[in-house]
């Protein structure tokens, strides 16, 4: 990557650091801390997000992590949540999505990621929400139509990025990146299985999907379970990437009710990736 590119990624950094700032959803105290928190990355390898401290293995996204939050409020007004939820979080990675979520929200998230290189680092966050992190459980697989196994790809210390397709999972990284892969675990959302988990209501209020180019099979999986609204990053430039119209369809599909799209984030950076929020009536 040339500096060129390198300066492209700190403008990005600076824009979102800008943005948080004017957030006025969150306090003067946790603004403050949060900054403080990435001078110490270096030597902690971890922030002070929204008054708790996170922890992830990409050191250089830590400080990307004001970005959830405009997400998280677009998509909570746009719900217009007034009481507690019940979410479904497809490709936790360290968490990232729901721990935004349920520092901001009440209620309840079950989060799926399959790669176990992710899992302590979403333990840790577990334990670091307090009382809000009891009602977090995590299934160590991804999400698929059938139950069987597949080659994840990701590079250590940018796992968020992991990927069935090689291509994906180094798309735009920093350096030369030599990807590893694990065989992972899929699995539909089953109603055995969550209750399994101790649930007795197999509707959820939210549904997150972020897979890097898996959207399409995250989708199929949700066929044993009902939701009202279906939350999907979709990348239209990656390998087996999907766009609005297709996951339209295959909601459709799944679902056989009628979908609609209620909101879209205006990213920062990448403009070819959008969260899209779509609405199941």
């Amino acid at each position: 990557m040339n500096l060129k590119e390198y300066w492209v990624r700190f403008r990005h950094l600076i824009r979102v650091l800008v943005t948080w700032l004017k957030t006025e959803e969150v306090t003067a105290s946790n603004k403050l801390r949060f900054l403080l928190s990435i001078l110490f990355l270096p030597v902690k390898g971890r922030v002070v997000f929204l008054g708790k401290e996170f922890i992830s293995d990409n050191k250089l996204a830590l400080p990307l992590m004001p970005e959830y939050v405009p997400l998280v409020h677009g998509v909570t007004k746009a719900m217009k949540v007034t009481s507690e939820t019940h979410i479904l979080d497809i490709g936790a990675n360290a968490g990232q999505f729901a721990f935004t979520w349920l520092s901001l929200n009440r209620g309840s998230c079950i989060s799926f990621e399959p790669n176990p290189y992710c899992w302590k680092f979403w333990e840790d966050n577990k334990l670091s929400l307090g009382e809000r992190g009891t009602r977090w459980q995590l299934v160590r697989s991804g999400v698929g139509e059938e139950v069987s196994t597949t080659e994840l790809n990701f590079v250590p210390g940018k796992s968020a990025q992991g990927s069935i397709s090689v291509s994906n999972a180094t798309h735009g990284l920093l350096g030369v990146q030599i990807p590893v892969s694990n065989q992972v675990q899929i699995q539909p959302v089953s109603q055995s299985m969550l209750i399994s988990l101790g649930l007795e209501n197999f509707h959820f209020n939210l549904v997150k999907v972020d897979v890097e180019g898996a959207e399409i099979s995250a989708i199929k999986g949700l066929q044993e379970i009902s939701f009202d609204y279906l939350l999907v990053e979709v990348v239209e430039d990656r390998e087996f990437g999907s766009n609005a119209q297709t996951i339209r369809d295959e909601i459709l599909r799944v679902t056989s009710k009628a979908v609609e799209e209620v909101w879209s984030d205006d990213p920062i950076g990448d403009k070819s990736l959008r969260n899209i929020l779509f609405q199941i009536k």
